[in-house]
């Protein structure tokens, strides 16, 4: 189905008329569909339960004459298209009509030339009512917008503003047209946020994306991310189209997330996470502490399981507890003897841990390591030594 297909009832109470009229209609436009109905109480049942983008009936039927008819459709779809088609016509039947709140009334006359007007007729108010629900959807889609819309000239000034730009900013949008629309951008981030615009304004049909601050009336600073579109010298718009929203919750999470980022890079402890759901377990992250404790440089460590570190005083049952712990998803603090990619032995505190998501599932373990003192590891060495040989 085509979206400018049209579905037309036609009413009347001669089936001989229906049929011949539904001939005629569906030749002259090929996008009217016409379903037929004898009499009005018929009609009303199909308009329960058929989509109808017009009614055409007849004046003069016996039960619901056409204008009995009209004020019956009216009462249940008060914006449904409905022609009234008759060949009997006076002033007075007109004037009830048009009371009624019918959409169009046409004599029949003679001919067949009567049919292509009809056609013409219904085509036209099909679409032109087609046109005025979209422009009713276009604008409650803009006036129940969360981002502001804007529309600027190539000079930048406002030429156009949602209602929705005094929530994102504050500003009230009659207030905004005629402004200069770089005034919205605090003096810091201008220059780079001009230097994208004219990039835009010199790219017909260009899109960029772009983030700046901007300071709303009462004082308050906020994060805007722009997504401007390239619409000059196009009709109706002639103009650069702007969409924002308020990106400052965002912002303050990235900003969050880069210094806790920070914290972990420069923590003096070695630091790593490995990935469960990969096979064998692997590391995908490890800090600077933790390369200047192994030697190993960041593309070393990555996609390897941590027992890369282990040697020939690792204690297996050491060993054996972590892989145990991981197993169980549960978190461990072990010292074992790990080894420098040099080959040099540190003694070495691990503590694992397992990371849930939101749902309580396991997508990472941290690991903890700090190097301690050697003669640590070699005294519980040798007391394992003497426990052995008691």
């Amino acid at each position: 189905m085509t979206t400018d297909f049209v579905r037309l009832l036609h009413v009347d109470d001669n089936p001989a008329i229906t049929e011949l009229t539904a001939t005629y209609l569906e030749r002259e436009d090929e996008r009217i569909s016409v379903t037929t109905a004898t009499g009005a109480e018929a009609a009303l049942d199909i308009l329960a339960t058929d989509e109808i983008d017009c009614v055409v009936s007849d004046y003069n039927m016996p039960g619901l004459n056409g204008i009995e008819f009209l004020e019956a459709v009216r009462r249940e779809y008060p914006d449904l298209l409905f022609i009234l088609f008759t060949g009997r016509g006076s002033e007075e039947i007109a004037s009830e009509a048009i009371s009624a709140g019918v959409s169009d009334y046409l004599q029949k006359g003679g001919g067949t030339d009567k049919y292509a007007l009809l056609a013409n007729r219904v085509g036209n108010a099909v679409q032109k009512r087609r046109n005025e629900r979209a422009r009713e959807r276009d604008q409650a889609i803009i006036t129940e917008a969360t981002d502001a819309i804007l529309v600027v000239g190539a000079d930048a000034t406002v030429q156009y503003a949602t209602p929705s730009t005094e929530a994102v900013m504050g500003r009230a949008a009659a207030d905004l047209r005629g402004t200069d629309a770089s005034e919205l951008i605090v003096p810091a981030d201008r220059p780079r946020v001009m230097a994208e615009f004219a990039a835009l304004v010199a790219d017909p049909g260009g899109h960029r994306t772009v983030e700046f601050r901007h300071d709303r009336p009462d004082g308050t600073r906020i994060w805007i991310e722009t997504r401007g579109r390239n619409l000059l010298d196009r009709e109706p718009v002639d103009g650069i189209v702007i969409y924002g929203r308020d990106v400052t919750d965002r912002k303050e999470r990235e900003t969050e997330l880069r210094r806790q980022s920070r914290i972990i890079e420069q923590a003096p402890i070695g630091i790593t996470c490995s990935d469960p759901s990969r096979e064998d377990n692997p590391l995908v992250y490890a800090n600077a502490a933790f390369e200047a404790l192994t030697g190993y440089e960041f593309e070393e460590i990555v996609g390897r399981n941590c027992r890369f570190l282990q040697g020939e005083r690792t204690d297996p049952a050491s060993v054996a507890a972590m892989r145990d712990a991981i197993d169980a998803r549960e978190p461990i603090t072990v010292d074992v003897w790990n080894y420098r990619k040099d080959g040099t032995e540190f003694w070495n505190q691990v503590t694992i841990s397992p990371i849930e998501d939101d749902d309580g599932d396991i997508t990472q373990f941290v690991g903890f390591q700090q190097s301690l003192p050697a003669e640590t590891g070699d005294d519980q060495k040798s007391t394992r030594r003497d426990d052995d040989v008691d």
